[in-house]
């Protein structure tokens, strides 16, 4: 993973870093202040608690079956829309946004010194608000995850490739895949203040993941042979 927010030497007008800087879209936040920040935390908030609990309705009130209302075909693919974006593609930016918020200096803990955060650093993270803010964001990125883990795993099951008699399902190395990358975006974006175990950590992640894709490509060969 390549996060920006490091301390790398990037040449900021170039055309390639405007067209993917974007992605992280944490830093068109963070420049504008806490507050800002927390505003757009509580819109993902929002967006992704609504959006679940549609989806939850939809299915409980459906049952499987094609709905007759053209609003509702509407809203449903809306839906598959939004849950394609940013529980598809999206995903690691949202959730590196989301895990800011847990960013902060934790080594003076130990030390029984105020805990500040990374970014803000006016904000103690074990006092009110933030300590609020946090308490938010553990629940709001556990639904997420688990959003983005069904949408992984449900688009391996429903591939038709994986529906053959010969074709052997990887739904087990793709779970083990996106929980590894959802543990990288935790370490780049939560344990900044860690520092060098910071470092060995996302060495450690990034080589199983490495381990885990070459396994993924060993079995595709395998099965097409």
């Amino acid at each position: 993973m390549f996060n920006p927010t490091w301390s790398w030497r990037i040449q900021k007008n170039y055309w390639a870093y405007k067209a993917i800087s974007w992605l992280l879209f944490k830093m068109l936040w963070m420049t504008s202040g806490y507050v800002t920040y927390i505003s757009g935390f509580y819109m993902l908030t929002a967006m992704t608690l609504i959006s679940s609990a549609t989806i939850v309705w939809i299915a409980v009130a459906l049952k499987g079956t094609t709905p007759d209302n053209i609003w509702l075909k509407r809203l449903i693919s809306g839906l598959q829309l939004l849950s394609l974006v940013f529980c598809g593609f999206w995903w690691v930016g949202m959730m590196d946004y989301l895990c800011y918020m847990f960013d902060c200096d934790w080594p003076k803990l130990a030390a029984g010194k105020p805990v500040h955060h990374m970014g803000f650093t006016e904000q103690n993270c074990l006092a009110l608000p933030h300590l609020a803010h946090m308490l938010v964001a553990v629940f709001i990125l556990l639904v997420f995850c688990w959003n983005v883990m069904l949408m992984a795993v449900g688009s391996v099951d429903m591939n038709p490739m994986t529906r053959n008699r010969l074709a052997s399902s990887d739904t087990d190395t793709t779970v083990r895949i996106l929980l590894m990358k959802m543990l990288l975006v935790i370490l780049t974006s939560a344990l900044d203040s860690l520092g060098l175990t910071q470092d060995v950590l996302v060495i450690i992640t990034t080589f199983y993941l490495m381990h885990l894709h070459s396994g993924g490509v060993s079995l595709l060969a395998h099965c097409s042979a």
